[in-house]
């Protein structure tokens, strides 16, 4: 059948479409989970740490997929929802920094704006980094944190690119103005208390290892896209 539809296809030059029902093509096999050789951090302790350090000092932009997951978890578990508005953005893959940098250009106080992006993320739209060095510096209130754990976690792992390149030296060359890069919590701490009370924009990037973590649950499953829109614009416009 799929080679018939081709050759349709290619005699017609028309596209076309083939439905194939559940159990049609079989399960790929799994591959073994990567070992963390360099006793990285999870994603939910990174997430849980740079939610907390925000508290009472920034609002959040976090990536789709499990990122915007582990930021809407930490924000019910610890009770920021009031005093660290996060906006969760679902389904726009790479959309995460061109947001939080239009928020950070309307926010009138010294409130920082801090982007959970995914190395995924970051990749599939990063000309998005070109325009926050710019000359009006609008973005000075802006945290941009690229969480790397080398894959796209939440279409079934499939490696990044990320091991291949260096996102300080492209931060750099955006013109960022503060570049950090942070393995473990203990340094993530530290790192993130002196970007939150420096000028920015400020890049950091953290290595993570997320292999066999189970997601957390829907961002859906709590607010509707709706509600995720209008509870962030009630509270962030608190301080605005």
């Amino acid at each position: 059948q799929i080679k018939t539809m081709v050759d349709t296809l290619q005699k017609s030059q028309r596209p076309g479409g083939l439905l194939l029902q559940r159990g049609t093509v079989e399960a790929a096999p799994k591959h073994a989970e990567p070992a963390n050789e360099g006793n990285l951090p999870s994603r939910a302790d990174v997430v849980d740490v740079i939610l907390r350090a925000c508290d009472n000092k920034a609002c959040c932009v976090a990536t789709n997929g499990y990122l915007s997951r582990e930021a809407s978890h930490a924000s019910a578990e610890h009770g920021l929802a009031e005093t660290c508005p996060s906006f969760y953005m679902l389904g726009s893959m790479g959309h995460a920094l061109p947001i939080g940098l239009g928020i950070a250009g309307q926010i009138k106080t010294g409130q920082k704006v801090v982007v959970i992006d995914g190395d995924g993320g970051c990749m599939m739209h990063m000309g998005a980094m070109a325009s926050v060095g710019c000359r009006d510096r609008t973005a000075e209130n802006l945290i941009h944190i690229v969480i790397d754990n080398g894959a796209y976690a939440s279409v079934g792992g499939q490696p990044t690119v990320s091991g291949d390149i260096d996102f300080t030296k492209i931060a750099s060359g955006c013109g960022y103005r503060e570049i950090r890069s942070a393995v473990g919590i203990d340094t993530l701490r530290g790192v993130l208390d002196e970007l939150l009370d420096s000028q920015g924009p400020a890049f950091l990037h953290i290595p993570i290892c997320d292999a066999g973590e189970p997601p957390k649950e829907r961002v859906t499953n709590r607010y509707s896209c709706e509600e995720i829109k209008e509870m962030f614009v009630r509270l962030s416009c608190r301080t605005t």
